[in-house]
């Protein structure tokens, strides 16, 4: 079986546009909309028809996005948003999704690389799906890691 890819790039003034097939037909299209951007991301043009619409900005030290998702054939879609702020000495994290399965998923953190010269400390939590917390299990309420990357 012979397979190839093949591709096409195009940017004009504020909007980008992106075409690709290879093992799916795929189209993205982004607009630069200072302060907002916009993207929308459709893949899998021919079958299903997986949707992707995305804005992001940011105010002052927070990087702030929100999506939505929706896949035509099959109806599936989700929404997900997150936050990112930068401290002087630290970076902090908070994002969430929800989707038509009722899955909720939280995650948020902290990192900083100003504490330890040379290492990176970072504490973080992550709830992969809140509507099946009983409090049965340990992870049913997401999980609480901690870390510290040391570069060398």
């Amino acid at each position: 079986m012979v397979a190839f890819d093949a591709s096409a790039s195009a940017v004009y003034d504020i909007v980008a546009v992106d075409v690709y097939y290879g093992a799916e037909l795929a189209a993205k299209a982004a607009v630069d909309l200072d302060p907002i951007s916009l993207t929308v991301d459709v893949r899998d043009i021919i079958n299903t028809q997986d949707i992707n619409v995305s804005a992001s900005t940011t105010v002052d030290a927070a990087a702030i996005s929100a999506g939505f998702g929706y896949v035509i054939d099959g109806g599936a879609w989700d929404v997900n948003a997150s936050v990112e702020y930068t401290l002087d000495q630290a970076v902090v994290t908070l994002g969430g999704s929800y989707n038509s399965a009722k899955v909720l998923a939280l995650n948020a953190g902290i990192s900083s690389d100003s504490i330890i010269n040379g290492a990176t400390v970072s504490l973080g939590y992550a709830g992969d799906d809140l509507t099946k917390a009983e409090g049965d299990s340990e992870t049913d309420l997401g999980k609480i890691t901690a870390g510290v990357t040391i570069s060398l």
